[in-house]
């Protein structure tokens, strides 16, 4: 899967016979220089949410995979910021104050 994932989007998977990892070649015309990824991480900390997203530079370098994690980044936090909200709001109801991060 990881192997037609890397096809897909224009780069060449290869298998190294001393530790069986995959290397992962760009395709890119002569020429042409394309920069390296960088690992991606995102922090949020508010009174209501302690939140952090990261995904390593090979998994950067996959722009279907960024696009995939931007997306259950975003519905996991709008989610996760929800149910905080509607826990505060009980807590408070019910004379439990909501300890701070």
């Amino acid at each position: 899967m990881l192997t037609l994932l890397l096809l897909a989007c224009n780069r060449q998977a290869a298998q190294d016979e001393d530790n069986n990892q995959i290397k992962v070649k760009l395709l890119a015309p002569p020429g042409v220089k394309i920069p390296a990824a960088k690992p991606f991480v995102y922090d949020e900390k508010n009174d209501l949410i302690d939140y952090h997203v990261a995904w390593s530079a090979e998994a950067a370098a996959v722009p279907q995979l960024v696009e995939r994690f931007r997306a259950a980044m975003d519905k996991d936090k709008a989610e996760l910021l929800k149910n905080a909200k509607a826990d505060k709001v009980q807590r408070e109801e019910r004379g439990f104050p909501l300890q701070s991060l």
